[in-house]
């Protein structure tokens, strides 16, 4: 028997706590992702030349843009679905 539907309420508080740990999680790795880049599309001109230091061929804005983005459209959804906890 699948122990996501059983009958035992120890067992349905569990699911239900790892439920929301990972909607807080997937959340936070969200909102992180949008700050991150935000941070990094603000201050171009100072993270520009560490990055490309590193990493000489990489479009840095394209990245920022994208990882926002990205980070934004899981935001929205998981506000459209009242899942963010």
């Amino acid at each position: 028997m699948d122990p996501s539907h059983s009958s035992n309420p120890r067992i349905q508080s569990n699911n239900y706590h790892q439920h929301v740990l990972m909607n807080i999680f997937i959340t936070t790795i969200s909102v992180l992702m949008v700050i991150d880049a935000a941070f990094t599309l603000v201050n171009f001109t100072k993270v520009e030349p560490m990055i490309h230091r590193v990493f000489p061929n990489l479009d840095i804005k394209t990245l920022a843009t994208i990882e926002g983005l990205t980070g934004l459209i899981i935001i929205i959804l998981k506000l459209s679905t009242d899942s963010l906890t």
